[in-house]
């Protein structure tokens, strides 16, 4: 539905058709003046489940740079050996188009020379495959898909806001590699946990054993059951086999394993250290 350059489209207007339209798919509001960044922003933060099932929601405060919105599912990548760490938080998202993206991205990790991938180490192509339509038509061209977003830098997954998907990697020691869907089960205000600090070389300052770190990782069918779970839409079976694939020959190749809620405080720890160093 394209109600764009129409001065009487208000919030009011957006959440009755999103109410009103559970099977919508693609909403934009391109130049609706009634329509505030503050708004679009309100919304996302107090009424979440309006777009749970939406596959693009279009309207200029989504498609900037320096947005600010609460995360609702991000991928953080973080590449040990090379000091650098990807982060591209959405405002919304369907299940599908996680699991579209993950397919587009997740292959550069699955091949023996996937070190080398200067491309998929960086933000490029993270941001590339999650700012896109899940829609794309077999046969369509990388360079014709729909662009829906602008992904944010965030790490507010780590702090309680939302889902991520985590892929830790490092070419010198492959036993430490990992990745997970991600939640954290109470806001960072809520529960005070913070991981301890780290030395000058990368080990932790405080005392061991470590209080355990407020934390779930679901396997990929397990998130896909919680997302079904909240009234999310359902991910065909056929592109979750797919996926598996991609998640076992990562595992392969890169010795990339499911992590446990132990293995983000180590995480984050690196991940705040690795994001106050970085270029974003």
């Amino acid at each position: 539905m394209n109600l764009s350059y129409n001065e009487d489209v208000t919030v009011d207007t957006v959440r009755q058709v999103l109410t009103s339209c559970p099977l919508l798919k693609r909403l934009v509001l391109l130049g609706c003046t009634a329509i505030t960044d503050h708004d679009v922003k309100e919304m996302l933060t107090s009424e979440p489940k309006l777009f749970y099932k939406l596959e693009a929601f279009i309207h200029p405060f989504l498609l900037k740079d320096k947005a600010s919105y609460p995360n609702a599912f991000s991928y953080i990548g973080l590449m040990e050996d090379c000091n650098m760490i990807t982060s591209c938080s959405l405002a919304y998202f369907s299940p599908l188009s996680i699991v579209q993206a993950l397919t587009d991205l997740l292959p550069c990790f699955a091949t023996p020379d996937f070190r080398y991938n200067g491309v998929s180490r960086t933000c490029l192509a993270p941001l590339a495959v999650f700012c896109s339509s899940q829609d794309r038509p077999a046969g369509q061209k990388w360079g014709e898909r729909s662009v829906v977003a602008f992904p944010q830098t965030s790490l507010g997954a780590l702090k309680g806001e939302g889902w991520a998907f985590i892929l830790y990697l490092d070419m010198h020691t492959a036993r430490q590699n990992l990745w997970g869907f991600v939640r954290r089960v109470s806001n960072e205000s809520e529960d005070g946990w913070m991981p301890p600090e780290l030395d000058n070389m990368g080990l932790f300052s405080a005392p061991r054993p470590l209080p355990p770190p407020p934390f779930e990782v679901l396997d990929l069918r397990s998130f896909l059951a919680r997302m079904a779970e909240e009234g999310r839409p359902l991910v065909p079976e056929e592109a979750i086999e797919k996926l598996e694939g991609i998640l076992k020959k990562v595992e392969e190749v890169a010795g990339a394993h499911l992590a446990t809620p132990e293995h983000l405080t180590l995480f984050i720890a690196k991940a705040d250290v690795v994001m106050q160093r970085s270029y974003y």
